[in-house]
């Protein structure tokens, strides 16, 4: 509401007359009703006449291209990554069944505020929550600290996905004890892209209460590929182990097919 927000901060202005306008006042509204033209059919009235028909069709999900994701193109130019409906679905249930008992289907709010067109945020901050059945808070524009703080005051997620300049940012934040008590409904902070501050990661912790865990993935993964355990040892400035049905092996970076053995 326009009204509330300008109420708000009147006081702190010199403003003594406020017009308030919407661009709906200038646009014409289609009315609800509108009669039929001969020769056509309103939509409404074809879904409420017609039975669903589905078309009936084979397809392999192991092998049916769900979409083309392209990478961040930080090796070269961009690919378009060919992930198929199984690679996207199977990351999402095992990184899901990782979170284990700490997120619990139909009772959590997770808040995005990464983009969804990027593979992190499209699995990770919505899939996921998705298969969950939880709520997702969605922050409009990433770059807005301060909106990010009140929906997490509105919300009080129990999930934080990011990445580590969001922490460091929030943590430099001026008003950052205004919100200290909301910041307590943090419990699990998943973390990829950059290496993670020892030190950030230990502040954000002490400020919410909650656990980050360090991880690694790549879009042609889902992204998922290694992150450390909620629950047991983790080992801050580590990647993490492989996540379930996950096979990973460390290869020689000047001959792709010499595997390095442990301890090197």
């Amino acid at each position: 509401n326009q009204v509330d927000k300008i109420n708000k901060i009147r006081d702190r202005t010199r403003l003594r007359h406020v017009i308030i306008t919407n661009v709906l006042d200038y646009t014409m509204m289609a009315p609800r009703n509108p009669p039929e033209i001969a020769g056509t059919m309103q939509f409404i009235n074809l879904i409420n006449k017609t039975k669903p028909n589905p078309p009936k069709f084979e397809t392999n999900s192991q092998e049916a291209i769900a979409c083309l994701q392209y990478t961040g193109g930080t090796t070269g130019l961009p690919k378009g990554a060919m992930l198929t409906h199984s690679n996207i679905v199977s990351n999402c249930i095992a990184t899901h069944k990782w979170l284990g008992a700490e997120v619990k289907r139909g009772k959590n709010t997770g808040l995005t505020n990464l983009p969804l067109f990027h593979i992190y945020g499209q699995t990770v901050c919505m899939n996921i929550l998705i298969y969950n059945g939880s709520t997702i808070a969605l922050n409009p524009d990433p770059r807005d600290q301060k909106s990010l703080f009140e929906i997490i005051k509105a919300t009080r997620p129990s999930m934080f996905p990011g990445v580590p300049t969001m922490y460091m940012r929030l943590l430099e934040r001026d008003d950052l004890e205004d919100y200290a008590k909301d910041l307590k409904s943090i419990r699990i902070c998943n973390t990829g892209a950059a290496p993670m501050p020892p030190e950030v990661l230990k502040e954000f912790e002490a400020r919410t209460g909650g656990k980050i865990l360090e991880g690694y993935g790549l879009t042609e993964t889902s992204p998922v590929a290694t992150t450390n355990p909620v629950q047991g040892e983790r080992k801050i400035g580590s990647v993490g182990m492989p996540i379930s049905d996950t096979e990973l092996k460390i290869v020689d970076i000047d001959d792709y097919t010499k595997i390095i053995p442990l301890g090197e």
